[in-house]
């Protein structure tokens, strides 16, 4: 199984000032679903985006649709070569297109806080962020 950890890491904007404040952890098989959050529930989204890396703060992921910054999505994020999962939020921070055969675009993704939230989803969350730093930072 191959893996990757990215230590020396630099601003998608590329200016080389780096904002992240956790490693990017890059995850064989790691993908998720997403849904845009509108005031009445979940609108449409997609089934499946690989995710490229991810960190406690956020992801990147590829998608066929075009997103916008400040978009708010519903996300369920899948390890399944670790057999773990979370749902949660989170909101589009930048997207731009990529030359890929099945995806159009790369976005990032900042998560809703969680480290300090009480509720089970948020723990649950921690649980598989942390346990997923574990394994494959040793």
């Amino acid at each position: 199984m191959t893996h990757s950890v990215r230590k020396n890491k630099t601003s998608a904007a590329g200016n080389g000032v780096e904002r992240r404040a956790s490693v990017r952890l890059e995850i064989p098989g790691a993908s998720l679903r997403y849904r845009l959050r509108g005031l009445f529930g979940p609108k449409s989204g997609e089934d499946f985006c690989p995710v490229e890396n991810i960190s406690r703060g956020g992801l990147k992921m590829l998608c066929r649709r075009p997103l916008r910054p400040g978009q708010k999505l519903a996300i369920d994020v899948v390890f399944e070569e670790d057999d773990a999962r979370f749902d949660w939020k989170g909101q589009v921070v930048w997207i731009f297109p990529v030359q890929n055969r099945d995806f159009a675009f790369a976005a990032g993704i900042s998560f809703a806080p969680y480290q300090d939230s009480g509720d089970e989803q948020a723990a649950a969350v921690r649980a598989v962020l942390e346990k997923l730093e574990k394994k494959y930072l040793g």
